[in-house]
């Protein structure tokens, strides 16, 4: 078996590029840019021995940066992502060869992933459904089989370790807005509601929030009417199709208010 490598070089937006074109038999293989520090460039680009297209990705100085996307033999996509920096972004999705899909993940900026990570069989009925939490690591799990029926739950309703966006060491009562985000697990066939209060001196919920959103991440402003310390509750239940509670969670965050 003979290997060849043929070099082509050009110059792109003012910088030195030089192409790659990779051969097995006078066959191409891969086809590769780099720049003037030898590293990926450019668009990449790999063959099946037929020399359909099996993968393409862009690079950015060495690191992925830009669509990757994978191709049957056939010609049809067989996943797609997308990465910044080298780090894997936003929607990740792979597809059976009937076109029925597959698997759909999303990640976060920093290349978590974050949210759901649905899976289904070839025949298009839900397979499993993963929540992962702000850190990545995995929050909530639903399984089912082939017939529908529940193989695994487990898991929690909301991400415990919530988002606080302004880091006041005191807030002023009743002008100050605190505010936080809230990772829902939000699972199918599921309703996910968070509760949120506080208590008064008298031991009373008071300021109670109920939210069932669509969103897996939720926002929530308060403002505070009582100075002190104020326990701020959060309560998180999962009931399933017939309504019985599956899940409960619940945490307490201390703000300090003051006049």
């Amino acid at each position: 078996m003979k290997k060849s490598i043929v070099f082509f070089l050009f110059v792109l937006f003012a910088c030195s590029h030089k192409t790659i074109e990779y051969k097995t038999d006078g066959k191409i293989d891969s086809v590769e840019v780099y720049n003037r520090k030898g590293k990926l460039d450019g668009l990449k680009i790999v063959y099946y021995s037929n020399e359909a297209v099996l993968m393409t990705a862009n690079y950015k100085d060495g690191k992925l940066d830009g669509d990757y996307i994978e191709y049957f033999p056939s010609g049809e996509i067989l996943s797609r992502a997308h990465f910044r920096n080298g780090k894997q972004r936003g929607l990740k999705v792979r597809y059976f060869r009937n076109g029925n899909l597959d698997t759909r993940i999303t990640y976060s900026d920093d290349g978590n992933r974050i949210g759901s990570a649905i899976s289904y069989y070839s025949n298009g009925k839900f397979k499993k459904y993963n929540c992962f939490a702000f850190d990545g690591l995995n929050m909530y799990v639903l399984s089912l089989d082939s017939n529908s029926n529940v193989i695994k739950e487990e898991g929690k309703s909301f991400d415990e370790s919530f988002h606080v966006l302004n880091n006041f060491d005191s807030v002023k009562v009743n002008e100050s807005v605190f505010s936080f985000e809230i990772l829902v697990s939000k699972p199918p066939f599921r309703r996910n509601i968070i509760s949120i209060y506080e208590l008064s001196k008298e031991g009373k919920k008071i300021n109670v929030q109920t939210l069932e959103s669509d969103t897996f991440v939720v926002k929530v402003n308060r403002r505070f009417d009582q100075t002190g310390l104020n326990h701020l509750y959060v309560v998180g239940k999962v009931y399933n199709q017939k309504d019985d509670c599956i899940i409960k969670d619940s945490i307490d965050y201390s703000v300090n208010v003051v006049k």
